[in-house]
């Protein structure tokens, strides 16, 4: 058997992964009859596959209905074949993170859950797409059309999927698979400031926005401000004012106009019709 590092993994269709990862898993069922003999016997129960994958690039057309997702371990040399894990997806959550004070990168980092069977084969693919750089230090961030002096911010896209298993999840191995339907929509996130007052009154909504040079990463119509942690001043070291900001979506203003959810462009919510 071939021995070989991970370095030429890569995600199709996605640019600058810097990691992925894959659990798949089966339902344990252990039972004992009168033939086993006060032994255990385990038949093969229901299967299921998770996992996460870390990138610096830029989402493309992302959705949360169910998606192709193809994960590949790269092979001993670049272009070289390797393993790939395939399968019909679903994301469970997306983050975006930056950290202004490091000079770093824009962090993309995913969830998913299959939607059905996992299947394992060759591929040489590796990504060769030309790299979107989205730099911490490019990124405007506003809240309520008012710029935003920030210092990192992490928000979190979350979809509460629906699990289902039943006649129709049979393959035609006769092995049953997990299936999994888009659930409810949400997004929340921390923003962290310095040097400045607070950005407002708890219970306050406004509409935020995060532009990272001419790249839109996130748009949420209505976020409301949940919680104002942190708040100091520290005269024994003469430390800047910090405080840390919770911010949650909300469905619509308090007028009840409702509002949208927007990663990279691609509208998340409300779904569009087809």
């Amino acid at each position: 058997m071939a021995i070989f590092s991970g370095r030429y993994g890569s995600v199709d269709g996605i640019s600058q992964i810097q990691n992925w990862s894959i659990d798949w898993t089966m339902a344990d069922n252990p039972h004992s009859n009168s033939f086993t003999k006060a032994g255990k016997q385990r038949d093969t129960g229901v299967q299921d596959w998770t996992g996460s994958f870390t990138s610096e690039g830029v989402l493309s057309n992302v959705k949360m209905s169910s998606f192709e997702l193809k994960c590949q371990t790269g092979g001993p040399t670049f272009g070289g074949n390797g393993v790939e894990y395939s399968g019909s997806a679903i994301y469970t959550q997306i983050g975006i993170s930056a950290d202004i004070s490091q000079a770093g990168r824009v962090i993309i980092s995913c969830s998913f859950s299959g939607n059905g069977p996992l299947s394992r084969g060759t591929s040489g693919s590796n990504d060769t797409i030309t790299p979107q750089i989205l730099y911490a230090k490019d990124c405007v961030v506003k809240l309520g059309g008012s710029v935003i002096d920030w210092q990192q911010f992490n928000f979190t896209i979350t979809n509460e999927v629906q699990t289902y298993v039943g006649a129709s999840t049979v393959d035609n191995e006769g092995n049953v698979w997990t299936h999994r339907y888009p659930g409810l929509y949400d997004c929340s996130g921390l923003l962290t400031c310095t040097n400045s007052e607070i950005i407002g009154e708890n219970g306050m909504m406004g509409e935020l926005s995060i532009v990272c040079g001419g790249t839109n990463l996130l748009q949420i119509s209505n976020v409301r401000l949940l919680s104002t942690s942190g708040i100091s001043a520290d005269p024994s070291s003469g430390a800047l004012l910090g405080y840390t900001a919770n911010l949650g979506m909300c469905a619509h203003d308090d007028s009840g106009q409702l509002g949208v959810l927007k990663l990279f462009d691609s509208q998340i919510w409300p779904e569009t019709a087809v």
